[in-house]
């Protein structure tokens, strides 16, 4: 009798165990594919490509260089392993397992932004580097905020991926909110469907430009620490050491961002200073001729497929000039 009831209990709770599983597997499968990070430390681990130069940043690297037009213009062949929100320590993490990896490229190209001097930021991929802890170089870089510090509890980790409420807000939205396909919402809402050419790392983004790029309102103080400069020089002394060539570069902005950034100038005045002490190129685009043409811009930071062609050939010429690839 008693066991009669335990089954008519358990069947119920495994059934529901199993149809929850079946539901996060799948939608980890979309967040998976939608994973701006992913692509490019599967690229980073699992090929041994030899590249002239890596271009290594943010969104604002991740969207703004083509490779296909800098390699037709420099005769070189280039890789963008930029990635959406990641910061310097991020950055230093591929630049390191990349080299662990792949056969050592001329140039570094390292895109210096407002943004991402803050060592004491959190993770903004946390969930997508859960899969590669056990690769050293993210263990030992991620594994060092307190979050993923303990290491025995990595299948725990592994576990919150699938289950962690950060994930549950996007896949109730996807449930209940979806104009088109379940696929879709995952898309940054959409956001993809925008997309449009893809190379090598690279991707346009010829979304419209956002309405709030002139909203007053809307202020972004920058934040930024000593730890996250001193990141930077010692990713300029590691590639001396390997005989790789660091270039700066500070990308275009829209031309209403000193109002909306308060304080970026002034840390990119001291990535100046940072690279002039140590001989680094330091190439500065943020008040280019098309900062105040909208037609080149998705946002206040991003540079639309229009922007990034013509950056991408703007950076390419003054690569050409100024690195001898062939020597």
């Amino acid at each position: 009798m008693i066991k009669e009831y335990l089954y008519r209990l358990m069947l119920p709770v495994l059934a529901m165990a199993f149809l929850v599983s079946l539901f996060y597997s799948r939608i980890n499968t979309l967040l998976d594919e939608t994973s701006k990070v992913i692509p490019k430390m599967e690229y980073i681990l699992n090929t041994i490509d030899s590249n002239d130069m890596v271009i290594i940043g943010a969104s604002r690297a991740f969207y703004h260089y083509n490779p296909r037009i800098i390699d037709s213009v420099c005769n070189i062949k280039s890789y963008n392993l930029g990635m959406d929100g990641s910061n310097i320590v991020e950055q230093n993490m591929v630049l390191h397992t990349y080299l662990q990896h792949h056969p050592v490229p001329k140039v570094v190209l390292l895109n210096v932004d407002g943004f991402e001097f803050d060592s004491k930021e959190v993770v903004y991929n946390d969930l997508d580097y859960m899969p590669y802890l056990k690769v050293p170089e993210v263990k030992k870089t991620i594994g060092s905020y307190e979050h993923f510090k303990y290491s025995l509890l990595a299948p725990l980790f592994l576990l919150e991926r699938d289950c962690s409420l950060p994930d549950d807000k996007v896949k109730v939205h996807a449930l209940f909110s979806s104009d088109d396909t379940l696929l879709s919402v995952f898309k940054e809402e959409g956001e993809e469907k925008y997309y449009g050419e893809a190379y090598n790392g690279y991707q346009a983004n010829n979304a419209p430009l956002e309405a709030d790029v002139n909203d007053p309102v809307k202020i972004f103080p920058v934040n930024y620490d000593t730890e996250g400069l001193n990141i930077l020089v010692n990713m300029i002394q590691f590639c001396k050491s390997k005989h790789i060539t660091p270039v700066f570069v500070y990308g275009p902005l829209y031309h209403t961002y000193t109002k909306k950034f308060p304080g970026c100038e002034t840390l990119m005045n001291k990535i100046a200073v940072i690279a002039e002490q140590n001989n680094v190129l330091y190439l500065d685009y943020s008040k280019a001729g098309y900062s105040s043409d909208s037609s080149c811009f998705y946002n206040i930071q991003h540079l639309n497929g229009k922007g990034s062609a013509l950056f991408s050939k703007q950076v390419a010429m003054d690569l050409k000039r100024s690195i001898n690839w062939h020597e």
